[in-house]
């Protein structure tokens, strides 16, 4: 004789009500879990595509961090030859 069982763990998870009702409407006759699993499946990619910016803000700061300390010389060069 062959027993066969599969447990399945039960999470229980608090969430807005804003966000059960968008979970419900996806829903239809899938469980939450599914429309959960669904959702991330679809982010996954989203989240890695993310990484080709990686870099690109500290970039922009660091040009945008030298312009403003030339601007800021310059106004000091400015109070210098005024005095």
């Amino acid at each position: 004789m062959h027993t066969y069982m599969h447990i399945i763990m039960v999470k229980i998870i608090s969430i807005r009500d804003d966000v059960y009702e968008e979970l419900s409407k996806r829903k239809k006759d899938r469980s939450f879990s599914l429309v959960i699993r669904e959702l991330l499946e679809e982010t996954k990619g989203e989240i890695s595509d993310l990484s080709k910016f990686r870099g690109t803000l500290s970039d922009e700061a660091a040009g945008i961090k030298g312009v403003v300390n030339e601007g800021r010389s310059r106004e000091a060069q400015r109070r210098i030859k005024g005095l």
